[in-house]
């Protein structure tokens, strides 16, 4: 089995292009957003249990709980992706949510990290339209010199208007989000995974 996207770099649209096929797991079809390192006092932050001073083996768990990465991947957002992703920029800003079972997440976020949670989901969409712009503009430059077949490039284009669409609408709703999020405070966003759409 040859994972042409996985040992090679490409992605659905360029594999499209070259070879006319594309992957169901493709994981260059994925995003990375990573934390900024953020100087944090857990021994101040969490306090100490019946009076000790507990403060490594807790931050120890805090950072076992923690994300340090988000993953996208480009069919859809989940819940499960939007919980780290809203944990990751709340401690990005020095706050503690509890992430305990029984804690309630929503609460303890504050409308500050879920504006900065809409910011950086519309970037991730703003980036990934800049690339199709820019690969749009390689592919037009392969077919005038022959090096691209030109069924390939029309099915590339096919999939590549597809994904523009969904960004284009996907970046108005979240824009639409932290509207409402300014004017009336904390919103509550149920995502679906793709699966059960």
């Amino acid at each position: 089995f040859v994972s042409y996207g996985g040992t090679s770099g490409l992605s659905n649209d360029r594999l499209l292009l070259l070879y006319g096929f594309c992957e169901h797991d493709n994981l260059e079809d994925e995003y990375h957003i990573c934390t900024v390192d953020t100087p944090i006092d857990w021994a101040q932050a969490i306090k100490p249990v019946r009076g000790q001073d507990q403060g490594p083996q807790r931050q120890q768990l805090w950072e076992g709980l923690i994300p340090r990465h988000v993953v996208f991947k480009r069919d859809g957002v989940d819940a499960g992706t939007m919980k780290r992703m809203r944990l990751l920029v709340a401690v990005a800003h020095g706050e503690i949510p509890d992430t305990r079972p029984q804690g309630s997440f929503d609460q303890s976020i504050s409308l500050e990290n879920e504006l900065a949670v809409w910011s950086a989901l519309v970037s991730v969409c703003y980036q990934e339209l800049k690339r199709y712009a820019e690969f749009e503009l390689r592919q037009l430059g392969g077919i005038a010199s022959h090096d691209i077949d030109p069924d390939r490039a029309y099915i590339a284009g096919v999939f590549l208007d597809g994904k523009k669409r969904i960004l284009t609408e996907t970046i108005g709703r979240l824009q639409h989000f932290s509207k409402v999020s300014r004017a009336c405070g904390q919103v509550t966003t149920v995502w679906v995974a793709p699966e059960e759409r």
